[in-house]
């Protein structure tokens, strides 16, 4: 059972996981996306994680922390070799956004210890179905 609040799960799951491909897309938890399908099809690549290093445990941290944080989690998805695109996690009216990563090629299990490695409380993983969904990590 998660020890995420409620709030904080359906605000998760009410984010728009926007994703800067040619053209940019959103994802949203539990609707399949097309955008998605075509873009598998093209990389041909099958799973992907929506990810951030952002405010650790949804505990807010300044711009330049979260900065950091983000760049160091580039720098692993670049030393592991995955493909991946830059996205934004951002509320319905745009009052919030978290500067993001689209990260194909990883499996869910391997998705769920890059989340936790990075202090994330959950993650959204995308397998072959092509319907993102909330991955807890804590």
């Amino acid at each position: 059972m998660s020890t995420i609040p409620s709030e904080l799960l359906k605000a998760y799951t009410d984010t728009d996981y926007v994703v800067h491909a040619s053209p940019d897309f959103i994802l949203n938890i539990s609707k399949h996306s097309n955008a998605f399908a075509q873009l598998t099809k093209t990389l041909r690549c099958w799973e992907a994680v929506f990810i951030t290093a952002h405010n650790p445990y949804s505990k807010p941290q300044s711009p330049l922390k979260n900065k950091e944080s983000n760049d160091l989690l580039e720098d692993e998805i670049i030393q592991n070799g995955w493909t991946y695109f830059k996205g934004v996690g951002q509320s319905k009216d745009c009052t919030w956004k978290e500067d993001s990563f689209l990260i194909f090629n990883i499996d869910q299990q391997s998705a769920y210890n890059l989340g936790k490695r990075h202090r994330q409380n959950a993650v959204v993983w995308i397998g072959s179905n092509c319907t993102p969904i909330l991955l807890i990590c804590k």
